[in-house]
C-alpha cells in the first residue's frame, strides 16, 4: 500500500506542477547532501554513515529543490463522537 501512495501522490504533483517543475520518483541523491558534512565531521567527530539517500519524491523548480517523504497512514474519521479507522474491504 505505500507504494501505491507513494505513486498517487507523485502523479498528483506532476500533474499539478505540470511543465513549472521536474518532479522525479525515487530518485538516488549523492552521499553527502548535508552541506559542510566534511567540515562537520571533522570538527566534531562526528561521521555521517548514511548511504545514498532515496527520497520518495523530489521537486525541482528554478527556485530550488524540495525532497518528499510520504508516508502512508490508516484513515480514521471522527463520527459521532469516537475516533475510528476506515475498514478495508
Amino acid at each position: 500500500m505505500d507504494e501505491l501512495f507513494e505513486t498517487l501522490v507523485y502523479r498528483t504533483l506532476k500533474t499539478v506542477l505540470g511543465n513549472e517543475a521536474e518532479v522525479r520518483f525515487q530518485v538516488q541523491l549523492p552521499p553527502h547532501v548535508i552541506k559542510n558534512a566534511g567540515e562537520i565531521e571533522a570538527r566534531f567527530g562526528a561521521l555521517f554513515m548514511m548511504g545514498n539517500p532515496l527520497p520518495d519524491i523530489v521537486v525541482s523548480t528554478n527556485e530550488g529543490t524540495c525532497v518528499v517523504e510520504v508516508k502512508y497512514r490508516n484513515l480514521y474519521v471522527y463520527h459521532r463522537g469516537e475516533n475510528r479507522p476506515i475498514e478495508n474491504s
